[in-house]
Order: structure tokens, then sequence, then C-alpha cells
């Protein structure tokens, strides 16, 4: 599958350091590169989530099954790492309330 960005970019080129800040771009003699302008417009363009047709659902990012294939209940348990510790606490209480 192809897909069509159109991207609209302008910068300003400097020709010498005098002009241009640490942030703005320069003129090598001559030469222009517009390859770092050009990838960092393109890449924002871009977007965060392709899919393959207009009607895929795309992919789980956890385990990278087809969303469509997996059905309405998949999922996975997230545990925070933060947390985790916590977690064997809760079934050590659950056991001694059941006695």
């Amino acid at each position: 599958m192809s897909s069509e960005i159109e991207v609209n970019l302008q910068e300003l080129f400097f020709y010498s350091d005098e002009d241009a800040s640490e942030e703005d771009s320069l003129l090598d003699g001559e030469l222009l590169d517009l390859e770092p302008t050009f990838r960092d417009a393109v890449v924002l363009a871009l977007p965060l989530s392709p899919v393959c047709r207009e009607d895929c659902q795309g992919l789980c990012v956890d385990c990278g099954v087809k969303l469509a294939e997996a059905g309405p209940d998949h999922g996975h348990e997230k545990i925070d790492a933060r947390w985790a510790s916590l977690q064997g606490l809760i079934s050590e209480n659950d056991n001694d309330q059941e006695k």
C-alpha cells in the first residue's frame, strides 16, 4: 500500500555564523543541505499508527497480533513496575481474611 503525504516547509538559511544563532541553518559555501530540514518535516507529518488499509484496525501494541483477528476481549494485564511488589500483599491479605 502506498500513500501520499503533503508537507509544507519553510527554512531560513544564513551565509555566515555572524547573522545566525546556534539553531539556524547555514549554507556550506554554495551548497544547501536540505536533508535535515526535509527529514524533520516529513517525520512530523507521518501517522503515529500506520495501517495497511483504510479499514484495518492495526496491531496490538503489546504482542503484535492483528486486532481484527484478536477479537474484542483481547488484552494484556499491565502491572506498573513501581507497584508490582504490592501485588503479593493483596494475595497474602486475601488468604488471611479467608481463615
